[in-house]
């Protein structure tokens, strides 16, 4: 577990970076350096990418209350400490994004909020390359917008290259039920969005989990919903 930021207890922001770990009926925390910015809030998500010919384990951290607003820089950190955290900013990426880990240094950020506050139906595609002098990159060109502007949104993988994503609010507040299926791949590329299904419950997802089936169970404003994925991961 990775400890990000947070609230100290005279009322300002930490800039502090933990791991925490547990092992023999313990905790142990081993200390990182430090965010470039205090915030709190900050949502994290696990992933893995390629270093020459190593596959690495990081963490992505985005979104989080600066003192000066919404954080705009994404944070890519090394959970074991072995090299520096890193930050890069991206000014097109929107606030509270739904994020999916599609494949190995591949993860889907879909919809969200603009600075202006407007929900936005952009997808972009970040390349994780921790060796490289710009370790998150927007792939170039981004793949087709949602159907359906939404903030709030989940994500969540239905295998090698693609994601479902589902629920979050529209422009003028209501929920949005339809689902939508994000395809990309490195040899489907810019990839493509399609609409799939609607949820049982509308609003924000609170829940989702894989299946023995392979089907997706999801939780959202108070339903419970199932979902089969139609496709397939080759490429029509």
């Amino acid at each position: 577990m990775i400890v990000i930021g947070g609230m100290r207890s005279d009322g300002t922001m930490s800039s502090d970076l933990a791991v925490v770990a547990a092992a023999d009926h313990a905790l142990s925390a081993m200390s990182l350096a430090a965010l470039e910015s205090p915030r709190t809030g900050a949502r994290a998500f696990a992933l893995t990418a390629r270093a020459g010919a190593a596959v690495v384990p990081r963490v992505l951290v985005l979104d989080g209350q600066t003192a000066s607003g919404v954080a705009s820089d994404l944070v890519l950190i090394d959970p074991s400490g072995t090299t520096p955290t890193r930050s890069v900013t991206l000014t097109t990426l929107a606030h509270d994004a739904a994020v999916c880990v599609l494949d190995v240094g591949l993860v889907l950020l879909a919809g969200g909020e603009t600075s202006a506050g407007e929900p936005t139906g952009g997808v972009t595609i970040l390349v994780v390359q921790p060796d490289q002098s710009a370790p998150l990159a927007a792939l170039s060109p981004s793949p087709p917008p949602l159907f359906e502007a939404r903030t709030g949104a989940a994500a969540i993988s239905l295998g090698t290259g693609l994601a479902l994503v589902v629920g979050g609010l529209g422009a003028d507040g209501s929920p949005i039920v339809d689902a939508e299926i994000a395809e990309v791949r490195l040899d489907f590329l810019p990839g493509d969005v399609v609409l799939t299904g609607s949820l049982g419950g509308a609003g924000r997802v609170t829940a989702g989990a894989p299946l023995p089936d392979h089907t997706l169970l999801l939780a959202s404003g108070g339903a419970l919903s199932l979902y089969f994925s139609p496709r397939s991961s080759t490429s029509p």
